[in-house]
């Protein structure tokens, strides 16, 4: 599995996301061919090599003719999906033009469909954003990654004249994402950037176990006097695959403790990956225990829910943390001349563990009337005999 990782901490803008696919080896002549099926003119990539601060890099070198089109959200939809790109893609250049739109509205205290785009229907911004999305496909990147966004100060002159740095749709757009407000003078993220990262990417401070197939630096066009750049990273996740996840924890010690079986089943029905309760010695030396939830993000608020109506806590702790799993399959043998599933892990380096299937065995102890731990050892004995280490 392909995953991006993005490093933003210097500075990301569209054209400097697409400067640093360039370096990272993105095809771009299979990328302009792709960008033709927008069916618009006047603009052109251009990449360039560039070094700055004795790093080199890729400015994509995207320039347009002066549109003054003011196109709404329907408008640019249109043109994306009249390209023919396929459902992935699309999708995803419509997520990101929907939250730029979202955030306009917003700003300008309007609803959506009264929107009509100026930066964000500009045609560099559709170029920006699509050839993002396209270099996604081509490259065969399954997630993307990002880390901390860092805002700079002053101002910067936009269609509506002088606002300040960060903008007040970016602003918007980066709500609820980490954060560092810096004293770099000028505008280190763009709404379209932005837009791009939340919309497809998930901010991350723990990055999966991966290798590096290769890295890429992007450049934009302006100089600030200091070096901005973002740099991307083309990640292979290992074989043992794995996944963001949450752990929600809270500490209880006035609840009848007869209660949590029926809780850790709760959760475990309603989707969580893993469930369980440790005993612990809470202040004032009370005993008490630890619940613990291992859960993904799209049934996190169901799980907080859960808690909060089933258990006594009144506060949880949610940490974002990493999962990684073996691959895994089963396998069968015949003990007694009963079937036994077998358990196999694998990481990248091949077999780690084997392990009969608990309910099989036991099924097999109790109707031939001899031990459980003996079922175990037959049948992995059995298993062994026809596939040797």
């Amino acid at each position: 599995m392909k995953s991006l990782y993005i490093d933003i901490q210097l500075g990301v803008s569209g054209d400097m996301l697409l400067g640093a696919l360039i370096d990272l080896g993105l095809d771009t002549e299979i990328l302009f061919e792709m960008l033709k099926k927008l069916q618009l003119q006047g603009w052109e990539i251009s990449p360039k090599k560039v070094i700055r601060n004795s790093l080199a890099g890729i400015s994509a070198g995207v320039s347009c003719k002066v549109d003054h089109t003011h196109r709404n959200l329907s408008d640019i939809l249109s043109i994306i999906r009249n390209a023919g790109y396929n459902e992935t893609t699309s999708g995803r250049i419509e997520r990101i033009f929907e939250t730029l739109a979202r955030a306009e509205a917003a700003v300008h205290d309007t609803d959506v469909s009264n929107i009509h785009f100026h930066e964000t229907g500009a045609i560099d911004s559709i170029v920006d954003i699509t050839a993002f999305c396209l270099a996604l496909e081509i490259l065969n990147i399954d997630n993307v990654y990002f880390n901390t966004f860092n805002f700079g100060t002053g101002t910067v002159i936009a269609s509506h004249g002088e606002i300040p740095v960060p903008s007040p749709a970016t602003v918007l757009i980066s709500k609820g994402f980490e954060t560092v407000f810096t004293s770099k003078h000028g505008e280190l993220v763009t709404p379209s950037a932005a837009a791009i990262l939340t919309s497809i990417g998930e901010q991350c401070a723990i990055l999966p176990s991966a290798l590096i197939e290769s890295n890429g630096t992007g450049f934009g066009t302006r100089d600030y006097g200091f070096l901005s750049c973002t740099r991307t990273f083309l990640l292979h996740e290992n074989a043992g695959t794995g996944e963001l996840v949450f752990q929600v924890e809270c500490n209880i010690d006035d609840m009848n403790p007869q209660l949590v079986p029926y809780i850790i089943n709760k959760c475990i029905d309603a989707g969580a990956l893993d469930a369980y309760c440790t005993q612990i010695l809470m202040k004032k030396g009370r005993p008490g225990f630890l619940v613990t939830i291992i859960v993904t993000a799209d049934l996190l608020n169901i799980i907080r829910q859960l808690l909060y109506t089933e258990t006594t806590t009144l506060g949880l702790r949610i940490y974002k943390t990493y999962r990684e799993k073996a691959t895994r399959d089963f396998t069968t043998i015949t003990v007694n001349g009963e079937n036994i599933r077998i358990k196999r892990g694998k990481d990248t380096h091949g077999l780690v563990t084997v392990h009969p299937e608990y309910e099989d065995c036991r099924n097999v102890a109790e109707k031939h009337g001899i031990s459980l731990k003996k079922v175990f050892y037959l049948a992995q004995q059995e298993y062994f005999k026809k596939n040797p280490l």
